[in-house]
């Protein structure tokens, strides 16, 4: 059973070996190297440098091969956030994305019940869980320890321990449910400034760039093109609804808002780009390549006149940028 009592945290300052301070107790050493290393993660001043300061630390405490720090989606899958192995720490490593939890139901049943989930022997859990014991051998995983991630009092994601040394098995389903209350809030706290950083940059509205947001995604983008990191040649559109105003006063602002999401998505699919802003009203600006940008107009201009059922047009320009201006 996971123990989810609050930690409490050392002072921080210097600290006696564990040798010097205790000896022949494994639980009683890895407690109180886990409390240093709440204690050096929660000194940061960033939830995102605190997690990754955690998990270094992590690495060394449970004598593990990896740690993986996963969050479960809106959607029910499992993505990774984290993936520590030495020397390095992977932020969201793309062949751990959309991971579904329905390939290891066990898992599930254990976490909702309050509890971790251990593998000691990938060859006899191969008889349970043929599927997840296949994905987790061909990753080199030979045993393994895992412990729900709660925020709020909720299932928000999993640790798993990759290849802890025998000593380190049977203590690691402790020591998850040590961590899972700082990693929580931690995570939370990630996630909230996450959140509050794309509102500051994204329209309300269409979801795409404001006009702030987008001049920061822009000048690297064309910095990037300066240095040839950009190949061939790129455009900017300048796209407006045309009787914009009539079709707000007559159908409704519900459904202008609706037309300008409309004009947003359609510029995002043609333009195969995220470089777009809504720079007033019905007004937008997109950045796409050049030899793309004709074709683009046209699909955009199609699907906003079928939306409007033919109230409102497409007024645009292209211009063609070198990355000299």
């Amino acid at each position: 059973m996971l123990a989810y009592g609050e930690f409490q945290v050392a002072s921080s300052g210097p600290l006696p070996s564990v040798e010097e301070q205790y000896s022949g107790n494994v639980l009683t050493q890895c407690i109180y190297r886990l409390n240093y290393a709440v204690t050096l993660a929660g000194n940061q001043d960033d939830p995102e440098k605190a997690i990754r300061t955690f998990l270094q630390e992590a690495l060394r405490l449970f004598h593990a091969q990896h740690i993986y720090l996963f969050e479960l989606s809106p959607e029910g899958n499992f993505d990774c956030s984290f993936l520590a192995k030495k020397d390095t720490i992977e932020a969201e490593p793309p062949q751990l994305q959309q991971l579904s939890t329905r390939i290891v139901p066990e898992f599930l049943d254990a976490f909702y019940a309050g509890r971790g989930y251990m593998v000691r022997d990938m060859k006899a859990y191969h008889e349970k869980n043929p599927i997840a014991a296949e994905l987790l051998s061909r990753s080199g995983v030979s045993r393994m320890v895992t412990g729900p991630l709660l925020i709020s009092g909720r299932l928000a994601g999993t640790l798993v321990l990759d290849g802890p040394e025998d000593d380190y098995l049977e203590v690691s389903m402790q020591l998850i449910g040590l961590s899972i209350n700082f990693l929580g809030s931690q995570l939370r706290l990630r996630n909230r400034n996450r959140m509050l950083g794309r509102q500051s940059r994204h329209d309300p509205i269409t979801g795409v760039y404001n006009i702030a947001g987008f001049q920061q995604a822009f000048t690297q983008f064309f910095k990037e093109l300066r240095e040839g990191r950009h190949p061939g040649k790129w455009a900017t559109l300048f796209v407006n609804i045309r009787k914009f105003k009539t079709f707000n006063r007559e159908r409704g602002y519900a459904a202008g808002d609706h037309l300008l999401k409309r004009l947003a998505a359609a510029l995002t699919e043609a333009c195969e780009s995220d470089l777009i802003t809504r720079l007033v009203s019905d007004h937008f600006m997109a950045v796409v390549a050049d030899d793309k940008a004709e074709t683009a107009l046209r699909r955009v201009a199609r699907q906003i006149q079928q939306r409007s059922f033919g109230m409102v047009s497409i007024g645009a320009g292209i211009y063609t940028m070198t990355g000299e201006e």
